[in-house]
C-alpha cells in the first residue's frame, strides 16, 4: 500500500495574501524542470484552489498537486505537539488562518529524492510560511528545517520521511512510525518495549525502516539482518500478538484503523528448545544495543552522509575555528583510508588542525586493514578522504544533518556556557 506524501505550510496573517495567480508566477520564474503547470478543479470543498504540475528533470517525474486551504489548527496542534517545537514556533503555527499545501505520490524506488523536490516547491512558494506540517509523518518542522533541507543540493536525512511515536504508560512503551507507507513500505512497530530501553530500540527501528527503503519489504516472518549478529523478522500485527503472548503496550485495545493494517511487528526469531520456533521481542538485543553495535548503513545512506559531509564541512570547520578551546565540543571527522585489499576503511579520528598539508588528526578505532595506521596515531591526512564528521557535545552527537541546531546553540555564549557547565558535571 502507498498514500500520498502530504505537506503543508501554515502562513501567517501578516503575510502577503497567496492566490493561484501569484503561485504559478513564483513556479514559472523558477529554475525548475517543470513540464506542466495548470489550475485543476479542487477535488475537496475545503481547498480553496487547486494547481496541478508535473516536474520532470533526468532523473525524476512527479505529478503534484498545490493547493490552498483553511488550516486545520485541531490537525496542527496535534502534530505542533508531536514535534516537540519550541514554544514560540508552535504558537506560531497555530496562529495561522490557511496554509498551502503540496500532495504528490513518491517515487517508490527513490522516495527520498522524490521527498526532496517535494521540499524543495514547497519552500519555493511559501517563503512567508510560519513552519512546515507533515500531515503523513504526523509531525511537524520549523521553518528554518524546511529552508536547510530545501536549499542543500544533497537530500535530508532518510529518517525525515517517517517519525517514531513513542506511546507511554507506566514503565512500558509503543514505538510505531508513521510516515513509511508513502514510501511504499509498511509501517513498523515494536510493542512492550520497557522504558529505559526505548532510546536503543528505536535506533533498531529505525535501522529496519531504512533498510527496507533501500532494499523492499522482505517476506513476513523472514529473518534479515539490521546489524551483525541481529536479525528480526516483522509479522502482521494480529499474528504478532497472538505469537508474542499478552501484549500490554500496543496490544489490541490501543489499535485503531490508523494503526492496525499494512503495519509490521518487529521481532526475533529463535528456533523453540524442542521445535519450531518461538518469536521473542526485539529486546532480546538490549545488551548489544549498550555495546555499541555494528548497524548496518546502506551503500545510498553512506554516499548521501559522505556528499553532505563534504557540501558542509566548511561550516564545520567554523565551529571549530571559534570553540575548538570549548571543553563542551569535541570535533571527529571520518576517512575512507585505502586498504591492502584496494577498498577504503572508514575511521574516527580527532581533529587537531588544519593545514595546507590537509588535516592535523589523531586516530580513534584500530584498523583492520591498514597496517600503516594504528589506534592513537597522530598525522596529517588528505582532505579528499573525508567521509563523515561529528561533533560531541553534552546534548549528544551533532552531524552534518543536524548542524544548524548546534550552530544556534553556539552562537548564544549564555548557552555555550550552560553547554560547558553540564559538560564539568
Amino acid at each position: 500500500m502507498q498514500l500520498p506524501s502530504i505537506l503543508e505550510a501554515p502562513l501567517p496573517a501578516h503575510a502577503p495574501t497567496l492566490g493561484i495567480s501569484a503561485v504559478i508566477r513564483r513556479l514559472e520564474e523558477a529554475d525548475l524542470p517543470i513540464s506542466r503547470l495548470e489550475p485543476a478543479p479542487p477535488d475537496d470543498p475545503e481547498l480553496e484552489w487547486a494547481l496541478d504540475l508535473t516536474y520532470a528533470d533526468e532523473d525524476t517525474e512527479l505529478q503534484l498537486q498545490v493547493y490552498k486551504t483553511h488550516t486545520d489548527r485541531e490537525l496542527v496542534s496535534s502534530h505542533v505537539e508531536l514535534g516537540s517545537l519550541p514554544e514560540d514556533q508552535a504558537q506560531a503555527l497555530l496562529a495561522c488562518s490557511s496554509s498551502l499545501g503540496l500532495r504528490t505520490m513518491l517515487d517508490p524506488v527513490h522516495p527520498l529524492r522524490a521527498f526532496h523536490i517535494q521540499l524543495r516547491i514547497l519552500a519555493l512558494i511559501a517563503p512567508e510560511a510560519a513552519g512546515l506540517v507533515d500531515q503523513s509523518a504526523f509531525t511537524a518542522h520549523p521553518m528554518g528545517w524546511l529552508e536547510e533541507a530545501a536549499s542543500s543540493p544533497v537530500p535530508p536525512h532518510p529518517h525525515s520521511l517517517w517519525t517514531i511515536h513513542a506511546v507511554w504508560e507506566d514503565e512500558g512503551t509503543w514505538l510505531h512510525t508513521h510516515g513509511l507507507h508513502r514510501c511504499g513500505v509498511i509501517e513498523l512497530d515494536m510493542v512492550d518495549i520497557p522504558r529505559d530501553q526505548a532510546a536503543n530500540m528505536a535506533q533498531l527501528l529505525n535501522t529496519a525502516a531504512t533498510l527496507m527503503l533501500d532494499h523492499g519489504v522482505p517476506e513476513s516472518d523472514e529473518p534479515f539482518e539490521v546489524g551483525q549478529d541481529m536479525p528480526l523478522v516483522w509479522l502482521d500485527v494480529d499474528t504478532a500478538l497472538d505469537k508474542l503472548g499478552r501484549v500490554r503496550h500496543g496490544g489490541p485495545d490501543e489499535r485503531d484503523p490508523l494503526h492496525h493494517p499494512h503495519r509490521g511487528v518487529l521481532a526475533v526469531k529463535e528456533k523453540g528448545l524442542l521445535w519450531g520456533h518461538n518469536h521473542r521481542s526485539p529486546t532480546r538485543y538490549a545488551e548489544q544495543m549498550e555495546g555499541h553495535p555494528l548497524l548496518y548503513v546502506s551503500d545510498l545512506e553512506t554516499a548521501r552522509r559522505t556528499a553532505l559531509a563534504i557540501h558542509r564541512f566548511d561550516r564545520m570547520l567554523a565551529l571549530w575555528r571559534a570553540h575548538q578551546e570549548s571543553p563542551a565540543l569535541r570535533f571527529l571527522v571520518k576517512l575512507g583510508i585505502p586498504t591492502r585489499a584496494h577498498g577504503r576503511e572508514h575511521i574516527w579520528f580527532d581533529l587537531h588542525g588544519l593545514g595546507e598539508r590537509g588535516l592535523d588528526l589523531s586516530c580513534l578505532n584500530q584498523p583492520h586493514d591498514v597496517p600503516w595506521l594504528r589506534e592513537g596515531d597522530r598525522g596529517w591526512h588528505d582532505t579528499e578522504l573525508l567521509s563523515d564528521w561529528m561533533i560531541l557535545c553534552p546534548l549528544g552527537q551533532i552531524g552534518p544533518d543536524a548542524i544548524a541546531r548546534i550552530e544556534a546553540l553556539v552562537a548564544d555564549p549564555a548557552v555555550l556556557r550552560e553547554l560547558e557547565t553540564m559538560f564539568e558535571d
